[in-house]
């Protein structure tokens, strides 16, 4: 549990951790009733042997008296041994009436089936039991053999023909998926794959994306997004394309997604979490078609789709097609095509400001998608928004980011007040703010190029500082990225550069001590930038205060058992991270080296500069634990970077020697 609190985002404990965890917990409180509901225990994906453990966990946890357990699985050989001897109910016996009855009532909905029924009524009746027993009590594989067998249907089968049709549909999920894609036309796979992995991509982590929204994605020409004009669609072009894009998703994907109608409330930042690309469905009256969004028409699809040969089918049917690109493209529609509804507000619309949002968060995901810059669509979003503005602030001077009020600029708050000054934000700092470092990296090579040089919050801050005051807002996915900090110094950014009386560097160590340790992104980024600042940063900015919280923070995850996992996750991105820790030790040896860094620099009572203090590596201890602190354990330490042993004072080369420990 220590653990989990010190890192919950991470902490992954396995099953015998959990076990015991459970245990200690339901024998300590035993006045205490317990209740375990658990669904598709067969969902855990381990071996028999390890099932049969989980199996063991709770029947465990059930032999105390005050603990009762319900779960459910399919049938399999080691749950149905294992729990051979506890009470038991087959859901899809006590399902099949409901199964039945919604057979009947889709055979009754169709008048080519009622043609069928009144001329061979005892073959029809036998083919509707045939579907209720292949079911197994799972309604989603009868909607979709329904919805097969209606192609049938369409091309006139008769009864022989349509239970010719059903034996050959398999009776398991994920082997009808694979069926039904096999059975998509050639001509139409292209246009099923697009759909398929953009509602996968656009349902990322709970998100949305309605008709209107996917019919702009897939939109055939893509250049056309460049001469839709700024300007709100008309009713009958809404109509249009709502028509157009629900017949398509009906007919190419063979009904594993489906049009649903959501009851949405008034356009809100509040997102949940989620990206939702049309949650905001400002365009006309969307809300006479019932705010229709396309989704998966269960979950298990989506799964089906994240499988690796999977995957691999879906992009060979249409290998440059690529979804974050298709789905900024549809938020840069949206904002041209955007129209508020109602009384005109005073500032820049909710709504319109949040789809800014999400077309920067797509950009971003389509730069990590194809490492390349969205240069082309991102200074269309900028032309647009200028235009917009215009409208909605007719006597601003700046550009229009400075009227992204939700966004409650951080780096605007004078000493963590709500008295904003004047950030004087441009394009590109939004991009630098949002991490887009294929973007920024391409405006300096533009022509004319980019140039670091801009009145008001200096362009490194937006880099360190990206995160926002606003929660709703959390959901974006500001976080520093090491890799722009790096390419902004180069450039010539420094962090030694004031904004409001505060060099930047102090701006960054009062952010670090702020952000919640939680945070994932603190301890994958934060050491990168600081070795990379370190070699810039002025003797006179250091500031001991701030330097020795961060400090603290960070000598306290060197010895964190959690921090394995966080070393894992740094390692999946290589190119952003300096270091090339190779295991476990590496690693802390790494956080050593910055934390050592920090230190030394602290107190400067040795006289050593910030740039020879890096110079020289620091050395892997033999084991997590070398380094104790104590008298004995000094001379097994190598000297802290930039101290050598030609100095005289030993009682200084001690006393670091001491520091150095002192903080693993």
């Amino acid at each position: 549990m220590f653990l989990a609190r010190e890192e919950p985002s991470t902490f992954t404990p396995s099953l015998w951790e959990v076990k015991r965890a459970l245990k200690a917990i339901v024998e300590h409180q035993a006045d205490e009733c317990f209740f375990f509901a658990v669904d598709g225990l067969d969902e855990y994906d381990a071996d028999s042997a390890e099932m049969a453990l989980l199996a063991k966990v709770f029947k465990l946890l059930s032999s105390f008296p005050h603990v009762k357990s319900v779960l459910s699985s399919r049938p399999l050989v080691t749950f149905e041994q294992s729990f051979d001897d506890c009470p038991r109910l087959r859901l899809h016996e006590l399902t099949r009436p409901d199964i039945t009855a919604f057979v009947e009532s889709s055979v009754r909905q169709y008048h080519c089936l009622q043609r069928l029924i009144t001329k061979d009524p005892s073959a029809t009746e036998s083919f509707v039991q045939e579907i209720v027993d292949g079911s197994s009590g799972v309604f989603l594989w009868v909607q979709l053999v329904v919805s097969s067998l209606l192609e049938g249907l369409r091309n006139g089968d008769e009864i022989d023909d349509l239970k010719e049709r059903l034996h050959e549909l398999p009776t398991d999920l994920e082997a009808l998926y694979r069926h039904m894609w096999d059975r998509i036309p050639l001509k139409y796979r292209s246009k099923a794959s697009r759909l398929l992995r953009l509602v996968e991509t656009a349902t990322y982590e709970g998100g949305r994306i309605s008709v209107l929204g996917a019919s702009f994605a897939v939109e055939p020409d893509e250049e056309h997004v460049f001469r839709c004009p700024v300007a709100p669609l008309t009713e009958v072009e809404m109509t249009s394309r709502y028509e157009d894009a629900r017949v398509q998703i009906s007919s190419r994907c063979m009904g594993l997604i489906e049009v649903s109608h959501l009851n949405l409330a008034a356009s809100s930042l509040n997102t949940g979490g989620a990206f939702n690309t049309d949650l905001y469905e400002n365009v006309l009256d969307y809300s006479k078609f019932k705010h229709p969004h396309v989704v998966f028409i269960h979950r298990t699809i989506s799964e089906f789709i994240a499988s690796p040969d999977v995957r691999d089918k879906l992009r060979d049917a249409d290998p440059d097609f690529s979804p974050t690109q298709a789905l900024l493209r549809s938020a840069i529609y949206r904002i041209k095509t955007y129209m508020f509804q109602g009384v005109k507000p005073a500032g820049m619309p909710k709504s319109l400001e949040a789809l800014v949002y999400y077309a920067l968060f797509m950009a971003g995901r389509a730069e990590s998608a194809t490492k390349e810059a969205q240069r082309r669509l991102l200074l269309e979003l900028d032309k647009a928004m200028t235009q917009h503005a215009r409208e909605y602030f007719p006597e601003h001077q700046g550009h229009w980011t400075d009227c992204l009020v939700e966004q409650g600029d951080v780096g605007a708050f004078k000493n963590a007040s709500t008295t904003l000054v004047a950030s004087h934000n441009t394009f590109l700092s939004v991009a630098v703010r949002h991490g887009l470092v294929y973007f920024v990296r391409d405006q300096f090579t533009a022509s004319p190029p980019a140039t670091i040089e801009k009145e008001g919050r200096p362009l490194l801050d937006y880099a360190l500082r990206p995160y926002t005051l606003d929660p709703k807002l959390h959901a974006f996915a500001l976080s520093r990225r090491p890799d722009l900090v790096k390419f902004l110094l180069e450039k010539g950014c420094d962090p030694n550069d004031k904004w409001e009386d505060v060099s930047l560097w102090e701006w960054f160590l009062r952010d670090l001590i702020c952000q919640s340790s939680n945070d994932s992104h603190f301890f994958e980024t934060t050491p990168a930038i600081i070795h990379y600042l370190l070699q810039r940063v002025s003797i006179e900015n250091l500031n001991v205060t701030f330097q020795g919280q961060v400090l603290q923070r960070f000598s306290k995850r060197v010895v964190s058992y959690n921090a394995l996992g966080m070393f894992n996750a740094m390692t999946k991105d290589p190119d952003a991270f300096p270091f090339r820790p190779g295991n476990w030790l590496g690693f802390q040896a790494e956080m050593r080296g910055i934390c050592s860094s920090m230190k030394t620099l602290q107190p400067n009572s040795t006289g050593l500069g910030p740039v020879s203090i890096l110079e020289i590596p620091q050395p892997s201890p033999e084991t997590p634990r070398m380094c104790t602190g104590h008298p004995e354990q000094l001379d097994k330490i190598e000297l802290p970077i930039g101290v050598t042993r030609e100095k005289k004072d030993k009682n200084i080369i001690r006393v670091i020697k001491s520091l150095f420990c002192n903080i693993i």
